[in-house]
């Protein structure tokens, strides 16, 4: 069984209203283009103020992408900046094709009141994603600070034409443009404005070295599970990591001497040598494992499991590892009735700083139980309700509800799955009765084996 989204619907208005010509007479009074270069991914902010330039009403802008960041993009929010209220926005299915060869994928916002001709508003646009950025060199000792190489586009690519364009950039202690003529200039922002009229579709990039001593972390698969018990009162969380640290390479190999007679487990540096998952309250019955099996190197501290690997994870090494934990679940359950309930699953709980490329949540709710509706934080996911048999299943099995997802970030963390179900008495009772009687039927077919006589007399 699937779900039908609301960003499925709002792609297809979309999509129709592009192929109407909708939304292609706009003016870019102006645009700060923000790019923040602190995290292990590129975050970039847009704030714009665009004018109707057409002669009917209009509420559909379009913003596009290369399409190399499209399908890397993550966390795509729009708000109207005077209002502070977030309006539908998302990506399309239409390309376009620049002359240089440049591939463009259309993103769309769509105002909550049209805009009648020469009106103006202003429009606060963030997304992320993990992509124009590698370290310079690719290949470093354990103690040389880490450098890395990022390219944006210089010029606003937007299909309107443009008054006036800022480009900053900031998230480094020391961020240089490279350029033909470099003057070796470092600071620790970077600002450029032209105020002369830049036209449609104009293609430029920049690219700018700066200092990142810090291990770039993405999880290339993650796995969450969630088991709702109703009897237990509790809640089980099970995540599984493929982590991948994509830092520069070491050129002369690892040393575990040098590393610690340097300290480099407890500085800052390339090397991911500690995960800091942050956990919902009241979490117990921890545990951490990987292929070879039990890792003690874990400590709790409040809603923080503190992770050390066996060995500190260098730039192009990987981690698997498994990690669990128990929550009651009171403090994600609300009773709608005697047999109707929402539970509130995190999306994600996991680390700061980290970039997700998949991440498939699959919620376990009791035999019996059936899904009523889904509901994801997120733009594109694709949900599933199948069944997987458990211990003392009696019929199909757990009633589990898969969630497919990609391009996350922990920005998302708090970002609830609401699933309403519904779950009944005698659902409840099923089990335990059933085990009950299949225990007596055990015990008394085990004391009539023991009233047969099998002495055979003289």
């Amino acid at each position: 069984m699937k779900f039908q989204t609301l960003s499925s619907v709002f792609l297809l208005l979309i999509n129709l209203a592009i192929a109407q010509a909708i939304g292609q007479h706009w003016e870019n009074v102006e645009i700060i283009k923000t790019v923040d270069l602190s995290r292990s991914y590129i975050h970039e902010a847009l704030q714009l103020t665009i004018k109707n330039t057409g002669e009917e009403p209009d509420n559909i802008y379009l913003l596009p992408f290369t399409a190399e960041v499209a399908n890397s993009l993550s966390a795509l929010s729009c708000m109207l900046n005077d209002k502070n209220v977030f309006i539908d926005c998302s990506l399309t299915k239409q390309f376009k094709e620049l002359p240089n060869g440049e591939r463009l994928l259309y993103g769309a916002v769509k105002l909550p009141n049209k805009l009648q001709p020469q009106e103006e508003t202003e429009l606060f646009i963030r997304y992320s994603h993990n992509l124009n950025r590698y370290p310079v060199p690719s290949h470093i000792e354990m103690l040389d600070e880490q450098t890395l190489v990022f390219e944006t586009e210089s010029l606003p690519l937007s299909p309107y034409p443009t008054s006036k364009f800022t480009l900053n950039v900031i998230g480094s202690n020391s961020i240089e443009k490279l350029s033909d003529e470099a003057n070796g200039k470092k600071s620790s922002s970077y600002s450029y404005t032209t105020e002369d009229v830049i036209e449609p579709f104009s293609f430029e990039t920049s690219k700018f070295l700066y200092e990142h001593n810090l291990p770039l972390t993405r999880a290339a698969i993650l796995n969450r599970e969630a088991w709702v018990s109703h009897w237990a009162s509790t809640i089980e969380f099970k995540e599984d990591y493929d982590l991948i640290n994509d830092a520069a390479e070491l050129a002369s190999g690892f040393s575990r001497s040098k590393f610690l007679m340097n300290g480099l487990g407890k500085k800052p540096s390339h090397a991911l040598v500690a995960i800091d998952v942050i956990l919902p309250e009241e979490a117990h019955s921890h545990y951490y494992t990987d292929l070879v099996g039990m890792i003690s190197t874990a400590k709790v501290f409040g809603s923080h499991y503190i992770l050390k690997p066996r060995f500190p994870i260098y730039g192009g090494w990987k981690f698997n590892f498994t990690i669990g934990w128990t929550n009651p679940l009171a403090n994600f359950l609300s009773v709608l009735s005697d047999e109707e309930f929402i539970i509130s699953v995190p999306l994600l709980q996991g680390p700061p700083d980290i970039f997700y490329d998949f991440v498939n949540l699959s919620i376990y709710l009791p035999e019996g139980a059936i899904v009523e509706e889904v509901q994801v934080p997120v733009m594109n996911f694709s949900s599933e309700t199948s069944y997987e048999r458990s211990y003392f299943d009696l019929g199909s099995g757990h009633t589990k509800v898969t969630i497919e997802m990609k391009n996350l970030n922990e920005e998302l963390r708090e970002g609830p799955v609401f699933l309403r179900y519904k779950y009944s008495k005698l659902e409840l009772l099923r089990k335990p009765a059933s085990i009950a009687i299949y225990v007596f039927i055990a015990l008394f077919s085990l004391f009539l084996i023991k009233q047969i006589q099998l002495v055979i007399s003289a």
